[in-house]
């Protein structure tokens, strides 16, 4: 079954370089880059990894990068306006299903061990479409409702950024789902969403200033009180000490060997975060694959295009705050970020950018 997966993606790849000859310099370069050092990172555990970890970064991301390189701007817009529908066709779907089974209007058709959940826990389930994971909350066929809630909110940030189809439609089915699976990564998401969608929305009037600047001012005293109502939660758990144990142990792990850390895998079972759990699997080098995209493309529009990307900063909270590097989500969206981050939309070089910019002769 791995070698068919493996050999599906590498032929989809090949597919891919053969097709299309707009993939830049840098993109060749990085994908040649890549390659060495995660062999090498492989090589120094002799291989020692699940099948999951080789397929996962030496098919799909290199996969998805590459077609993000070979696709049009128009194509790439198209591609995230059929995700972004998708996810709001599953998520009216989850509203329905979720507010049936909890009024009684349907029943569960089976029932299922989930080795998810700790302890292991058996649910119902509704045709294997609708799960009953967390009693009161919507997790569609997901495990736990934040993992839901992870797929709903970076489903919005495409359409905010990418898709940017019918917003006023889709966005409120997705924050509305959001809603119901009652996670509080999600809540903080939206909450931050609304600042983002205040704070660039035009006003005309000094009323609507006042009203833009009051709604700001809540909406951020509401993440706020949100913050401090789930560290104490987490404090008063029983969890709390586990956790917080846990990230300590990640965190010794991760300065006992700070650049390749002790193996994929390692320590990411029980963690509450993936800041210090991809630290501990794989130091430096792990953790900058995912993280260094999202922070260099920030820096990049910001230094280079005065422009503040507001949006990644919310996916960078929402990624540090779960422990879902391992989704193929999370994949496509790192691979996306990397993207960004070598790709420069405007004809002219960085360098000449610079010299507009900040009025430097640098030759």
């Amino acid at each position: 079954m791995t070698i068919t997966i493996i050999s599906i993606l590498l032929y989809a790849i090949y597919g891919i370089l053969k097709k299309s000859q707009k993939c830049s310099q840098a993109a060749i370069i990085f994908v040649s880059l890549y390659y060495c050092f995660i062999i090498l990172f492989f090589s120094i555990y002799t291989w020692d990894v699940s099948d999951i970890y080789i397929i996962n970064f030496l098919i799909i991301l290199p996969f998805y990068f590459l077609m993000f390189n070979s696709m049009t701007e128009k194509e790439l817009q198209k591609a995230a306006t059929a995700f972004v529908i998708l996810v709001s066709a599953i998520g009216v779907m989850s509203i329905l299903l979720f507010y049936g089974l909890q009024f009684k209007m349907i029943y569960p058709t089976g029932y299922y061990l989930s080795k998810w959940l700790f302890p292991p826990q058996t649910i119902g389930h509704f045709h294997g479409i609708q799960y009953l994971s967390q009693e009161g909350r919507n997790t569609s066929f997901f495990p736990e409702a934040p993992a839901y809630a992870y797929l709903l909110c970076t489903a919005l940030l495409c359409n905010i950024t990418v898709a940017k189809y019918h917003q006023k439609i889709f966005n409120s089915i997705l924050v509305i789902t959001i809603f119901t699976s009652a996670s509080k990564m999600g809540f903080l998401a939206v909450g931050a969403y609304i600042v983002y969608a205040v704070a660039i929305s035009p006003t005309s009037s000094s009323i609507m200033r006042i009203l833009k600047v009051f709604l700001t001012i809540t909406t951020f005293a509401i993440i706020f009180a949100l913050l401090n109502e789930v560290m104490l939660e987490k404090l008063e758990s029983h969890s709390a000490a586990v956790r917080s144990s846990h990230m300590l142990i990640e965190v010794q792990a991760f300065l006992e060997s700070p650049l390749i850390g002790h193996g994929l895998g390692s320590y990411s079972s029980g963690s509450s975060n993936s800041v210090t759990s991809l630290l501990a699997d794989g130091g430096i080098f792990l953790w900058g694959l995912y993280y260094f995209p999202i922070i260099g493309y920030f820096l990049k529009e910001f230094l280079l295009h005065k422009k503040i990307k507001f949006i990644s900063i919310i996916y960078l909270g929402i990624f540090a705050l779960c422990v879902f590097q391992n989704f193929t989500l999370s994949l496509m969206v790192t691979a996306y970020f990397w993207y960004l981050l070598l790709t420069e939309k405007r004809k002219k070089n960085v360098t000449e950018i610079l010299q507009q910019k900040y009025s430097l002769n640098l030759h």
